[in-house]
C-alpha cells in the first residue's frame, strides 16, 4: 500500500487570487461601458446626419419646381408682396399642408416668395425661401434653404 503524503509547502504553481481577479472584471466592466457609450453617441449622430441629410433633398427639390421665373410668378397670388404658404413636395405628400413622412420623420414644409427691391437695372428680384422643419428627440430642427431669383 502505497502512503499519501500532503505537504504544506506551494507547489510552485501560480494561479489569480480572488482579488485580481475581481479588479480585472472591475476594470473590463469600465473598459466595454465607455466603448458602448461611444457606439450609441455614434448611432444618434448618425441619426440626426439621416434626417438632416433627408430635409435638404426635401428642400432642394422644392426649390428645383421652383427653379423658374414662371413657375415663381405663378405660384399662389404674388401680385401681393409675399407670398407664403405650406407646401408638399408632390413626390411624397398627396395634399398641400400634409406633413412627408420619410423613414418614420414627418418634415413640414414652407415655401415663402417674396419680392425684394429692385436691383440692377431696375431688375425684378423675388425670395424663394425653404423651411424644412421635423421633431427629433423632442426638439424641433429646421433647414431653410433660400436663394433670390430674377427674369433675365
Amino acid at each position: 500500500m502505497e502512503k499519501l503524503i500532503v505537504s504544506a509547502k506551494p507547489s510552485g504553481k501560480k494561479a489569480f487570487t480572488l482579488i485580481e481577479t475581481a479588479v480585472a472584471i472591475v476594470i473590463l466592466t469600465i473598459v466595454l461601458s465607455s466603448i458602448v457609450g461611444v457606439f450609441s453617441k455614434g448611432f444618434s449622430l448618425l441619426r440626426m446626419s439621416q434626417e438632416k441629410t433627408a430635409a435638404l433633398g426635401l428642400a432642394q427639390g422644392i426649390m428645383e419646381e421652383f427653379s423658374d421665373w414662371d413657375t415663381i410668378t405663378s405660384w399662389g397670388d404674388c401680385a401681393d408682396d409675399t407670398d407664403v404658404g405650406n407646401f408638399s413636395y408632390s413626390e411624397y405628400a398627396s395634399d398641400p399642408g400634409d406633413p412627408v413622412s420619410l423613414n418614420g420623420v414627418n418634415y413640414i414644409c414652407a415655401l415663402t416668395i417674396a419680392d425684394v427691391p429692385v436691383g440692377i437695372n431696375n431688375n425684378v428680384f423675388k425670395k424663394v425661401k425653404v423651411d424644412v422643419s421635423w421633431t427629433s428627440k423632442g426638439k424641433t430642427r429646421t433647414v431653410t434653404m433660400l436663394t433670390l431669383k430674377t427674369e433675365y
